[in-house]
């Protein structure tokens, strides 16, 4: 059986590059990935996908100190970065805020199964937990 070629999306979990700054080295995650484009003969065309910073390099302590450190905690979360996945990777999520998950992943989530009646209760306790700018708590 032939396989299945992509046509769209990243492509493999991507490279780690140790970037020098003036502060230290950073390690930044990098990937390609597959546009349709209908101009060429494949039908598609490969080009840089994004970046994303991993973390400082450190010489004591814990923390990430080579490359594979680093490699280690990227495949951790390749997949939701990429956009492989939907779902954020769980240290991801903790770095969050509790708005950001009300909002982002549980409204979103749950809502288009909602009756009327519970979308306007959701919404009276959403202003309860998070009150706009110009009210104070009470």
């Amino acid at each position: 059986m032939a396989k299945k070629r992509i046509v769209e999306g990243p492509i493999g979990n991507g490279w780690i590059d140790e970037v020098k700054t003036a502060s230290g080295s950073v390690f930044i995650a990098r990937w390609n990935r597959f546009v349709k484009d209908n101009t060429v003969p494949e039908g598609r065309r490969r080009v840089r996908g994004g970046a994303y910073e991993i973390g400082r390099k450190v010489h004591h302590g814990p923390g990430l100190r080579s490359k594979k450190d680093a490699l280690k905690e990227w495949l951790k979360v390749c997949d939701s970065v990429i956009g492989k996945s939907t779902r954020l990777h769980p240290s991801q999520i903790a770095e969050k805020s509790f708005r950001w998950f009300t909002t982002e992943q549980f409204e979103k989530s749950r809502s288009p199964r909602w009756r009327e009646t519970t979308q306007d209760t959701f919404n009276y306790y959403k202003d309860k937990l998070f009150p706009t700018d110009s009210e104070t708590w009470r």
